[in-house]
């Protein structure tokens, strides 16, 4: 748990702590029970010479990478749920998703050094993914355009029942979608848990743009350590997260985006958000009539 006397900063951050806190499945230790290092040195985040390896890029449904574990530092990762695990997280429901979610991991201020006290490794980690090093690496992967610094991520976790619905990510400026999975540290993540990932292919509709299909083409497993990257496409980028069917694994993940300078082309016309709109506004005109 974070210091009390850090916890108005954490508060105007918009990240509090977590009472009561999640299973301690959560972490691999209890709460309070982390031994204060001797050392201040901070140690990396990412794996020495991660990025120098380049994971294939799979283009089915739609490109798409799972870097295995090992790109981050195993230890570093602890930390950071460990970290995670004491923070307050409002849960969110909705037709399209049912997860818990922190606030925005942006607000932490890199240069606080109150911040940097209470989520030392969280802070690392951001910075390290947000880095003009780590961004480079992902157009490398990906074959995107430029990426600006803007920083645009949270924890999410998915309890039993949670999931998360059929959509592309299109909003504003998103150019790639990133998931790192922090779930499950010492066993394999099985399939009978459910929240895997889902990709979906195209089909051809009989009216309209085309649809995802009724069923996803692709499923990734949230393997603790691996991390999934694909480049936001309008109207192609469909994925889900499918419902976690185990009460005591919650699917704990940081994800998020990293941004262009401006929104993708076809943003407005073929995004499944631009779609739901155009139907909002179609059916309030009609009942207008």
């Amino acid at each position: 748990r974070p210091p009390t006397h850090l916890l108005p900063h954490l508060r105007a951050a918009g990240l509090l702590p977590l009472r009561p806190p999640l299973p301690s499945s959560m972490c691999q230790k209890p709460l309070g029970s982390k031994k204060k290092s001797k050392s201040t040195k901070a140690k990396p985040v990412l794996a020495p010479g991660a990025l120098g390896a380049c994971p294939a890029l799979d283009p089915f449904p739609y490109p798409h990478v799972r870097a295995p574990p090992g790109l981050f530092d195993r230890r570093a990762l602890l930390a950071v749920r460990e970290e995670l695990a004491s923070l307050q997280r409002t849960f969110k429901e909705t037709d399209l998703f049912k997860v818990y979610q922190t606030g925005d991991l942006a607000n932490l201020d890199p240069a606080d050094p109150r911040h940097a006290a209470a989520l030392p490794r969280t802070m690392a980690l951001r910075s390290a993914l947000y880095s003009s090093e780590f961004r480079a690496w992902v157009r490398q992967l990906t074959g995107c355009t430029e990426l600006t610094d803007q920083t645009d991520c949270s924890c999410n976790v998915y309890g039993g029942g949670g999931h998360l619905l059929c959509h592309d990510d299109v909003i504003g400026s998103r150019c790639v979608s990133y998931i790192l999975y922090l779930s499950r540290p010492d066993e394999a993540w099985e399939a009978a848990h459910g929240g895997a990932l889902e990709l979906y292919e195209m089909q051809e509709a009989a009216e309209g743009l085309p649809q995802p299909c009724a069923a996803p083409s692709a499923s990734l497993a949230p393997e603790f350590g691996s991390m999934v990257l694909f480049a936001v496409q309008p109207g192609r980028s469909f994925h889900s997260v499918g419902e976690v069917l185990s009460a005591d694994e919650p699917r704990l993940s940081v994800s998020g985006w990293f941004h262009a300078a401006a929104p993708p082309p076809g943003a407005d016309e073929t995004a499944s958000l631009s779609q739901l709109q155009a139907v909002a506004k179609a059916s309030r005109e009609r009942s207008e009539e």
